[in-house]
């Protein structure tokens, strides 16, 4: 009886491990507006999230319902970081295109946000609120 307890412990343990490896870690995904130029009224926007081992992302996909194709960006290696809150965090940090390219002229922009594993499934969904206005803000460069 405790072998079977035992051998179906591990089972359960060794099945659920990829699962809890490939997923994003503790704190939601944050999009930051980087090196904003007032004149130009534009900026680099860049894609921040914690996960639990690097190089099981494979892409993050921005969906809006009111464009027929979606912002789609490839993860690579490079794009993972430790944190520089306590150095032990891995980051992925990447690039999801200019301001001007992802809000095309509106305001604010509420999209799907989907992260894929290197297995193409997704892994994580949630809604992604874009507000000019906060970004810029929120950047603390008003040059």
């Amino acid at each position: 009886m405790k072998t079977a307890t035992v051998f179906t412990t591990l089972l359960v343990l060794i099945l659920s491990f990829p699962l809890a490896a490939q997923t994003v870690g503790k704190k939601p995904p944050k999009v930051l507006l980087k090196d904003y130029s007032y004149k130009a009224d534009d900026g680099n926007l860049e894609f921040e999230v914690d996960v639990r081992m690097a190089d099981c992302i494979s892409y993050v996909e921005l969906k809006n319902p009111d464009s027929k194709k979606p912002v789609k960006v490839q993860v690579t290696e490079n794009d993972y970081y430790l944190s520089e809150e306590n150095g032990q965090d891995i980051i992925l940090r990447l690039s999801l295109g200019t301001l001007k390219e992802i809000l095309k002229k509106k305001e604010m922009l509420a999209a799907d946000l989907i992260i894929y594993s290197k297995s193409g499934k997704p892994i994580y969904t949630n809604e992604l609120s874009l507000n000019k206005a906060d970004l810029i803000s929120a950047s603390g460069s008003w040059k």
